[in-house]
């Protein structure tokens, strides 16, 4: 009868730890029950690219923080012509993390650069997973941002060539 008590007890304990997890918001405000519930209807939306938001998924399950980047990497994965193994690639080290990191997601916004490259990704993610220090946040950070102001066209004039590229 104790055995049964010990293990029924333990049982329950186990329950309300797995339900803590799920309920508990990261400091984005996000449960990790609604992170999978807006990347289950991304999925459903998403035209193109359903594997790789769905290993995003997975990721997300696994994880016990963070879920709000979760969400940002499946929008992403499902409006890009290509790159969706960077998101995965994020997605799977951001399952990892106990704490909140959102360099990830700022990396996640320069994915699409065409200039970043996954050797000059990887270098990136690396940082940001082990900036500890503010100081070492803001240096990945000024890195981040070094890749979108090369993404920036200079003038009204670029977009139109690169277009006319395009279509020509």
């Amino acid at each position: 009868m104790k055995t049964l008590l010990k293990s029924s007890g333990l049982i329950f304990l186990a329950m309300m730890f797995s339900f803590a997890l799920n309920a508990n918001p990261s400091q984005n405000g996000i449960t990790k029950e609604e992170a999978l519930k807006e990347i289950r209807e991304i999925k459903k939306n998403a035209r193109f690219h359903s594997g790789s938001i769905r290993k995003i998924e997975n990721y997300a399950r696994e994880s016990t923080a963070n879920f709000e980047n979760f969400v940002v990497y499946a929008q992403l994965a499902s409006t890009v012509g290509h790159h969706t193994l960077m998101y995965v690639r994020l997605a799977e080290a951001t399952s990892k993390l106990t704490s909140e990191n959102q360099l990830l997601t700022e990396l996640a916004r320069i994915v699409e650069n065409p200039d970043i490259g996954i050797d000059r990704f990887e270098d990136i993610m690396d940082a940001a997973l082990k900036a500890k220090t503010q100081e070492e946040k803001d240096k990945v950070l000024e890195r981040i941002n070094a890749i979108k102001a090369e993404f920036q066209p200079q003038s009204s004039e670029k977009p139109i060539q690169r277009d006319k590229k395009l279509v020509n």
